[in-house]
């Protein structure tokens, strides 16, 4: 079933336990950390792309927050799912894959995204990040 959502909905926070995963139909949302008062962006997602695979593999809570940043809509997909759906190799296959991520996200909270090639994610302005961390903490 398809949610819709209204820009600057909050979809998921960082350490939050649910385990679904979402498929994005339409929208774009907004992947982020926060420290203190400082919100990171870390990526943004469109039409056909997952979010929330590391804590739907690795039962783990969430490792960022998901923020709407326009009326948008996704498919929830529940943790039950994989038992129907993979086969046990491939379940393990994606757990170990997840564990490597959060390794590396673990690293990168820690030191930050140094990028040589390629575009880098826009920071914030500080009007932008008091008002998704006002969004984020209520």
């Amino acid at each position: 079933m398809e949610i819709k959502v209204s820009k600057n909905t909050v979809i998921c926070r960082e350490g939050d336990e649910d385990r679904s995963l979402y498929f994005i139909t339409s929208g774009k949302f907004l992947i982020c950390s926060r420290s203190q008062k400082m919100v990171t962006p870390l990526a943004y997602l469109q039409q056909g792309e997952f979010l929330g695979e590391m804590s739907f593999f690795d039962e783990l809570p969430r490792s960022a927050d998901v923020i709407a940043i326009e009326d948008s809509s996704y498919i929830k997909i529940p943790p039950i799912e994989l038992d129907k759906e993979f086969p046990p190799w491939l379940l393990q296959v994606s757990k170990n894959l997840t564990k490597t991520l959060r390794l590396y996200d673990d690293v990168i909270s820690k030191n930050g995204i140094k990028r040589t090639q390629g575009q880098a994610i826009k920071p914030l302005s500080h009007d932008e990040q008091q008002f998704y961390y006002k969004i984020l903490s209520t």
